[in-house]
């Protein structure tokens, strides 16, 4: 691909904003170190997933005018849909040390080992909509194959969140607001996979090759040590020794690396871990298709943003509902039929589909 005549990478780069002229994108705007420039391109394609590409959109005046002029962006579209429907696949990471017998080898690098896809039968909710996977490395370093992970996550939720800007300063990292669990259905069957998890665990064909369950959220040690650095490696070596050594000292160690569920089989347990939802690498639906009528649709079923010529959004994000099953081969339906459709529109001419323009 890098030897391609017509393609050529950027890296060290950021994508300020869309450069606009009327109603049709014309370039981009991007700032490398301390300098800005413009790229020029008869057609402009976004492709920076569920989080940055409203996020980019937004900062280029394409979204809720409202909000836009409160952080004093220009609107060029007022297009309330942008960044909003956004959803994810939330996990609980039920995490524990293995037994050596049960451990990973080092020569296998494979992340997932097995998953399970699971109906909740719940009223109004579809089939396979709760999952398992099942990880017996968390990663390179000493104290990896040590750990195993089992993920009890809902990949059919109905809770919707949002990105939106704090600035419109390219450096600012967006605001994400998953809102996890908000919609009643969601809280219900995720107690219900994360107490399957738990089961799974206990079962005496299991319960023998491993030890003490905790959960792990970004902020855990266990995860830190995953970070590039001699710090970290020294550390996990520290840490794969503890994992190692009698139970006392092992029990302590795992009290810092996450944290220690004790399994009482109570609710308020359940709820307790619900606290510790996570989200996956899945972020959908912030600029989705739809008609060009719908105040809340980005993009049409070409994935060109109503209302701006030349502009299209081409990566998870224009999914109206996220999978039931991860996004990576989903997204990459998603560019090829955009890229049929591209290669189909070649002669016929463009029309800019009607929007409200501030």
């Amino acid at each position: 691909v890098r030897r391609r005549p017509n393609l050529q990478i950027v890296t060290g780069a950021t994508a300020s904003r869309i450069v606009l002229e009327g109603r049709r994108a014309v370039g981009v705007e991007i700032r490398r170190g301390d300098r800005s420039e413009t790229i020029r391109a008869a057609e402009i394609i976004v492709s920076a997933g569920g989080v940055h590409s409203p996020a980019l959109l937004l900062r280029s005046g394409i979204g809720q005018a409202a909000e836009l002029r409160a952080l004093g962006i220009n609107v060029a579209i007022d297009r309330r849909g942008v960044g909003r429907g956004l959803q994810n696949h939330g996990v609980v990471n039920l995490t524990t040390r293995l037994e050596p017998a049960a451990r990973q080898a080092r020569s296998m690098r494979t992340y997932g080992i097995a998953s399970a896809r699971v109906s909740s039968h719940a009223a109004g909710a579809p089939a396979g909509d709760l999952h398992l996977q099942f990880i017996a490395q968390l990663g390179d370093r000493p104290h990896g194959n040590r750990l195993g992970i089992l993920g009890a996550a809902l990949y059919a939720p109905f809770s919707r969140g949002s990105v939106s800007l704090r600035s419109g300063d390219a450096s600012a990292m967006p605001v994400v607001d998953f809102r996890f669990l908000s919609d009643p259905l969601d809280r219900t069957r995720m107690r219900q996979v994360v107490r399957l998890g738990l089961d799974l665990l206990a079962d005496p064909a299991v319960a023998p090759l491993h030890g003490d369950v905790f959960a792990v959220i970004p902020s855990s040690l266990a995860r830190q040590l995953n970070s590039p650095g001699w710090r970290n490696r020294m550390l996990s070596s520290v840490v794969a020794a503890l994992l190692d050594s009698p139970p006392a000292l092992r029990r302590h160690a795992l009290r810092r690396v996450g944290h220690l569920i004790e399994d009482d089989g109570s609710g308020e347990m359940i709820e307790s871990l619900l606290d510790l939802i996570m989200p996956m690498f899945h972020p959908t639906g912030t600029c989705r298709f739809g008609r060009a009528d719908d105040p809340d649709a980005v993009v049409d079923p070409h994935c060109r943003v109503h209302g701006i010529g030349a502009l299209r959004v081409i990566d998870a994000s224009v999914m109206p509902v996220i999978p039931r099953g991860n996004t990576c081969i989903p997204t990459m339906m998603v560019a090829e039929r955009a890229a049929e459709l591209m290669r189909g529109e070649t002669a016929q001419p463009e029309t800019i589909a009607p929007a409200s323009v501030a």
